[in-house]
């Protein structure tokens, strides 16, 4: 064997002791991550998948007929070894040597290898490549982006990746859209996207966001707040998340179809026109589900929304009417017409003097000077006084109250306009004027913990309303100076007292007895769930008070459950619950009937 001669060496041979080659390798290990990653997900969401055993299995083949595509490579001759087809006194050795250029072939190869594995590894027959949603943002305005470390300005048409943060400054917006979906970000927020490969995940992590979700079958959109997710599969909600003393509260309006909470110890699904108030972090009993108000209906956020959806084809759900209802009427004025420039006048052209042979005449007489008038003094004018500048007109919000039992629960608009600082509820035994300037005026009492400046935390709950009591609320939206620059109209509000739940049954059965009780007719927005409570020796149990034990009903229209207990001789009542910012309250209670169990 000359030194001219070539020999074709595979990539990998373990008789040869050569490796396998280092872009194989690398290729393979890219591949495990593929399909471990694919598999995961479709762990997560339940999809079929090839068997780990089957996906090894091509792996190994289709790597093993890649590895076999020759490369050319020149056979170097050692001196000194006698060999099978050498020369004596010489052996022949083999090297391997990766050529600068690889032939097509081997890259063919590869290509083929890499689609069908990581096609097999976790895609399914409707997929070929593992690939993240299109996102990107279509609209910034005061908006940044945080990726690796590194904050840049948020610019429209920017693409997007999982891990990237997303954050809205004061007075700023941005519109995200991923795959089929959009999320519209307002002023504070800040959302992080953690996965794009099997539909969407993100984590709001302060503000508020429109979701209108558009995904595909076997796809998800969810969005983490805290230890809570919120699911949609196709749907449109506006969900805001904000501080509240300790911790965070989080506000949940669905627009259109459901929206479904999950968590710890927590499942439920919100249909369209409820919302849902959580304070973090949550359980079961801290969730407020509710109609929509009337303050949601004017809210401009969600109305300025809802138009662009319908202007996109999107159906809003239960805002259509009100969308339609309080649109400004179309037509804008016509631009009026700019003057236009008029061309100065040119002056007159004198005549010219004929000329002509001068004709003596008598020598003039010299014309006598004029005597000089005397200068005019000007007339003194006076001291022009300063216009006083016109007191800003206040801005109005809208006030809403439900009265319960002990407490009011209020919602206002939000303030849309400039130099918001923060809002104040003022209450005062009768009718009051708007006050100018902070503090309010003798006789108003400002309701301290109402103070927020979050401009889309429009709602709070008084505790203090007694029953039968009477008091009258406006909610005022202030600027730093403490000025009023909105408020609404004065709105009354009664107390209302504990109603009554009827006559309480409780007949004995076999582990526990059953219960029947009439049902709650207060406002919805004023009852959560009912909690049986017992005692085997308190007269008088309550689940806000000393009991035994206690047990959760819900629906407002029941008025029967079955209650597993121990045998013995029990005290047992029933109490609507309304859980809210004032904490848990009892709207509605029974009088106490007295049961034997097993006896």
């Amino acid at each position: 064997m000359t030194a001219g001669d070539e020999v074709v060496v595979p990539f990998a041979d373990e008789r040869l002791g050569v490796r396998l080659d280092p872009d194989l390798e690398a290729l393979d290990a890219e591949l495990r991550r593929a399909g471990e990653r694919t598999r995961s997900a479709h762990r997560r969401d339940g999809r079929e998948r090839p068997s780990p055993a089957f996906a090894s299995a091509l792996r190994d083949r289709l790597l093993a007929e890649a590895a076999l595509a020759p490369v050319v490579a020149p056979a170097p001759v050692v001196a000194d070894a006698p060999g099978a087809d050498a020369p004596a006194g010489v052996r022949g050795r083999v090297a391997r040597r990766t050529p600068t250029v690889l032939p097509a072939p081997r890259w063919t190869v590869l290509a083929v290898a890499a689609a069908l594995v990581v096609a097999v590894l976790g895609l399914g027959p409707d997929r070929l490549f593992t690939a993240p949603l299109d996102a990107r943002a279509t609209e910034a305005t005061g908006a940044s982006l945080l990726r690796g470390g590194s904050t840049t300005a948020l610019a429209p048409g920017t693409g997007l990746r999982a891990g990237d943060t997303v954050s809205v400054d004061a007075g700023g917006s941005a519109t995200l859209r991923l795959g089929g979906s959009i999320a519209r970000l307002d002023c504070g927020a800040v959302v992080r996207l953690d996965d794009l490969m099997d539909g969407v995940r993100i984590d709001q992590l302060a503000g508020r966001a429109w979701h209108r979700v558009t995904v595909e079958p076997g796809d998800r959109y969810v969005v983490a707040t805290g230890p809570l997710t919120w699911t949609a599969l196709g749907t449109a909600f506006d969900l805001d998340r904000s501080r509240s003393g300790g911790g965070d509260r989080v506000r949940l309006v669905t627009a259109q179809h459901e929206v479904r909470i999950a968590g710890p110890d927590v499942g439920l699904r919100v249909p369209e026109g409820r919302r849902v108030t959580v304070t973090l972090p949550a359980g079961p009993s801290d969730i407020v589900l509710d109609p929509v108000g009337g303050a949601d209906l004017r809210d401009p956020w969600i109305l300025a929304n809802a138009r662009l959806d319908l202007a996109a084809g999107y159906p809003v759900g239960w805002l259509a009417a009100a969308v339609l209802e309080l649109s400004p009427a179309a037509g804008t004025p016509a631009p009026s017409a700019a003057p236009s420039s008029t061309s100065p006048a040119g002056a007159a052209t004198p005549a010219p003097t004929p000329r002509g042979a001068a004709t003596p005449g008598p020598t003039p007489r010299p014309t006598a000077k004029p005597t000089p008038r005397p200068t005019p003094r000007p007339t003194p004018r006076p001291t022009p006084r300063p216009t006083a500048t016109p007191t800003p007109e206040i801005g109005t919000l809208a006030l809403d109250i439900t009265a319960c039992a002990g407490t009011a629960f209020l919602d206002w608009s939000t303030y849309d306009g400039a130099g918001f600082h923060h809002y104040t509820v003022l209450r005062a035994p009768s009718s009051f004027p708007v006050p100018a300037s902070y503090p309010p005026p003798d006789g108003v009492t400002a309701l301290g913990e109402s103070y927020t400046t979050s401009k889309t935390g429009t709602w709070f709950a008084d505790g203090t309303l007694g029953a039968d009591n009477v008091a009258y609320y406006r909610a005022l939206a202030f600027d730093a100076e403490d000025r009023t620059i909105a408020a609404s109209a004065v709105v009354q509000a009664k107390g209302k007292p504990v109603s009554d739940l009827g006559p309480f049954g409780a007949t004995p059965a076999t582990g526990g007895f059953d219960a029947t009780w009439s049902a709650y007719g207060g406002p919805g927005a004023c009852f959560t769930y009912y909690k049986l409570s017992w005692s085997a020796t308190n007269p008088d149990p309550s689940y806000l008070g000393d009991n035994d034990g206690a047990q959760a009903v819900g629906g407002q229209g029941s008025s029967g459950a079955f209650v597993a207990v121990d045998n013995g001789t029990l005290y047992v009542r029933v109490e609507a619950i309304l859980v809210s910012d004032a904490g848990k309250l009892i709207v509605g209670s029974s009088d106490v009937a007295q049961v034997t169990v097993g006896g």
